[in-house]
């Protein structure tokens, strides 16, 4: 591609995302409203009996063996495209000899659409599975906890807030991992206020529009302040009683004898004070600069593997379907098989030990 098609192709990037951040805010807005007036959250018929199978055969067995814990979980959350069996023009049932012809045709996938798979960077017709998958920080079983089925081209941040919104009404989430698709304001907000789970999101860099009220040149692209030479400050903690970061000048901070400070003239350095609930996306509880933050956000690729047993071990692309309803119900099938697959292999390694 030439300069000027890779330019025009960053951005259109922009402007989708610019578009689904706003789409995320309204949504926010939508489920705050529902949240005061105590309302009901809807939730698609097949979908509710999807998970309720789920829950039933499968998440309180898997709690019963310490697998995972309902009632603090810790998920990844992530969508991907499942090829529809069909195609986007739908069936000729005229009998013109124009393959172009302007007669009605029919349409046996309605409810999919053309979406981008960034896997495989093309746009397929396809139908998008959004799943929450459950993890720990003590052990390696990574277990499908929730399913949402919806059209292609739907965005994941969107996606997303729908799945944590309806999962959070029956499961209680306490953290979360998303990829930078999910780099928007209102989902940290809806996140703090309505799910109650700290989440851990990297900056989207297509996304630098999205920081208000804040001085560009004083902060990092992590979310970290810059002091006015130019270094990264150092992370001195978590101020409990103000809510708040705390940010020392990294030479003092470190003890480092290679620069003094020019910031201060203060022996403990330049200190900077960072509030969570202005901005929660620039200055998240955990700092993205944390050994703390990167522990808990690798494991956002559990959600990735989970896919991978689906769609290749256990053949969840293969199905030639146009049907939403029944990609959810095979997509079920799949997720019981991956928990019926780690008991297998818990327990055999357990009678072989």
């Amino acid at each position: 591609l030439s300069k000027t098609q890779k330019q025009q192709l960053k951005d259109d990037k922009t402007k989708v995302t610019k578009r689904h951040v706003g789409i995320v805010a309204k949504l926010a807005s939508r489920f705050s409203r529902i949240d005061a007036n105590a309302q009901k959250v809807y939730v698609p018929n097949d979908e509710a009996i999807a998970n309720a199978i789920l829950e039933v055969c499968c998440l309180s067995e898997s709690q019963r063996r310490g697998l995972l814990d309902k009632n603090h979980l810790f998920v990844a959350g992530d969508g991907t495209k499942l090829p529809v069996h069909g195609n986007s023009y739908g069936k000729k049932v005229c009998s013109c000899d124009d393959k172009h012809c302007d007669c009605k045709r029919y349409y046996n996938a309605k409810e999919a659409s053309i979406g981008y798979d960034a896997h495989r960077d093309t746009f397929v017709y396809s139908h998008s599975l959004y799943q929450l998958t459950s993890c720990s920080m003590s052990h390696t079983a990574e277990l499908p906890t929730y399913l949402l089925m919806t059209t292609g081209c739907r965005h994941d941040s969107v996606t997303g807030s729908f799945a944590m919104n309806r999962a959070t009404q029956r499961v209680s989430v306490d953290k979360a991992c998303f990829d930078a698709a999910h780099d928007a304001t209102a989902f940290y907000q809806m996140a703090n206020s309505l799910w109650h789970t700290e989440v851990f999101i990297p900056l989207n860099t297509t996304n630098e529009g999205n920081f208000k009220q804040i001085p560009m040149a004083t902060i990092s692209p992590k979310g970290i302040p810059i002091c006015r030479e130019g270094h990264e400050m150092y992370y001195w903690g978590h101020c409990k009683d103000r809510d708040r970061q705390k940010w020392r000048c990294p030479n003092k901070a470190t003890q480092s004898e290679s620069n003094e400070c020019q910031c201060s003239t203060s022996d403990y350095g330049r200190v900077v004070y960072t509030h969570t609930p202005e901005n929660l996306r620039i200055f998240p509880k955990t700092p993205r600069s944390t050994p703390t933050f990167k522990q808990y956000y690798k494991h956002r690729t559990a959600a990735e593997r989970v896919f991978k047993r689906q769609k290749l071990d256990f053949k969840l692309t293969q199905f030639k379907t146009r049907c939403k309803g029944r990609h959810l119900f095979y997509a079920l099938l799949t997720g019981i098989a991956v928990h019926v697959e780690t008991w297998y292999r818990l327990d055999t390694d357990a009678a072989s030990g």
